[in-house]
């Protein structure tokens, strides 16, 4: 392999283009396609965006369950990238990668976090399933694996994670936190352009509006933004929630049993966030376990303040009391309710004074300085390992 032309292959299961992980993954792409770097990017499948530079490699074991898909899926295509050569860069279990990007967080860590939500029967049944005890296991594996020489953080919390989890880990845990097109996110003339997209978008010129953004629900915190909504009482107030989830009939039957159902409105995914950004209030982002959340940083960068959990990662790094928002428990329905009283009770002066420090905390998280994290870490691996005398 010429070192002016290195090889690397990026591994994903299955990319939806529509989810934080998968949106991250797009920017890995970008940012590398720039450089003299060969790409390959191996999956079940991809619908997203495609480079002419970038090679697809489609590798789809047989459907005999989620547990076998996971482990017939390294060992079909580990031997065709290790037969292409190059770095091996997984975003998924992937033992024998040379680079782990951690994007998901440890697996054993939101285990942990779900039980807060989970009956005694449920937790004895997720020990009992093949998928996570096989899940558990391959964590444990790629972390210990000899080849493995990096693992890639997105956040500090989710560095954290792994070191109290898998204290054996002998790779380097190296934080390189995901960034964003800053420009694309950028406002000018909030005032005007808040005022055109809720005409556009059929809101109330006067509503506040509460955006939760995120596929999975369940994980993302809906029941404690609907029961906040609730406990806050302000009747005018809309929940925008865009995203996906197969168990929504769940969310808008709490809501009714709330009496707040006619105060949400169910988007589904969209392609572009932009125009919901500029109509919205704040983003609320009660999540129970989210390794990063690009969404957080794509909000601020648009000048919203968050509401977010300390086990959101990109919100413990970024939201500052009252000055970028609100970081609360993800199951403090009490305590998000009285975020939501203070943010409608801010004077234009203090709304403005947020907006500019929201967008000041967003600046360090561009795309650029992604690039330059990741092709350090990239350099340090194709340099030649010296030999021992």
């Amino acid at each position: 392999m010429q070192s002016t032309s290195p090889s690397v292959n990026l591994v994903f299961d299955r990319f939806k283009p529509d989810g934080g992980t998968e949106r991250l993954a797009l920017n890995t792409v970008e940012a590398l396609s720039g450089h003299s770097i060969r790409i390959a990017v191996c999956a079940r499948e991809w619908r997203g965006p495609m480079r002419d530079n970038i090679e697809f490699i489609r590798c789809r074991p047989l459907p005999f369950g989620r547990a076998w898909r996971l482990r017939r899926f390294v060992a079909d295509a580990l031997p065709q990238l290790r037969a292409r050569g190059g770095l091996v860069q997984a975003h998924i279990m992937f033992p024998g990668a040379d680079i782990y990007r951690a994007d998901g967080g440890a697996h054993a860590q939101w285990l942990t976090q779900r039980r807060r939500i989970q009956s005694a029967a449920r937790q004895a049944y997720d020990i009992a399933t093949p998928y996570h005890r096989t899940k558990l296991a391959m964590e444990a594996e790629m972390l210990s694996h000899p080849d493995l020489r990096y693992v890639i953080c997105n956040s500090e919390m989710v560095r954290a994670d792994i070191r109290r989890h898998y204290p054996g880990c002998q790779a380097e845990l190296v934080l390189v936190e995901p960034g964003i097109d800053l420009d694309h996110f950028r406002v000018v003339d909030a005032d005007a352009r808040r005022h055109a997209a809720r005409k556009a978008l059929d809101l109330e010129a006067d509503a506040t509006v509460l955006l939760f953004i995120g596929t999975g629900f369940e994980r993302k915190g809906l029941v404690t933004a609907i029961a906040a909504l609730a406990e806050w009482g302000e009747h005018r107030a809309q929940l925008v929630i865009i995203g996906r989830d197969r168990d929504r009939w769940r969310y808008s039957k709490l809501a009714r049993q709330m009496g707040v159902h006619g105060q949400l409105r169910f988007v589904g995914p969209v392609d572009d966030v932009r125009p919901w950004l500029h109509a919205g209030d704040a983003l609320i982002h009660p999540a129970l376990y989210e390794p990063f959340g690009l969404v957080v940083v794509e909000a601020m960068a648009a000048g919203l303040p968050v509401l977010s959990s300390p086990t959101t990662g990109a919100a413990r790094a970024m939201v500052r009391e009252q000055q970028t928002g609100w970081l609360i428990d993800a199951l403090d329905v009490h305590g998000y309710a009285k975020a939501l009283r203070g943010l409608t009770s801010r004077s234009s002066q203090q709304i403005a004074s947020q907006r500019m420090a929201c967008e000041k905390a967003a600046t360090p998280y561009g795309l650029q300085r992604m690039s330059i994290d990741l092709m350090q870490i990239y350099r340090q691996c194709l340099l030649p390992t010296p030999k021992a005398p």
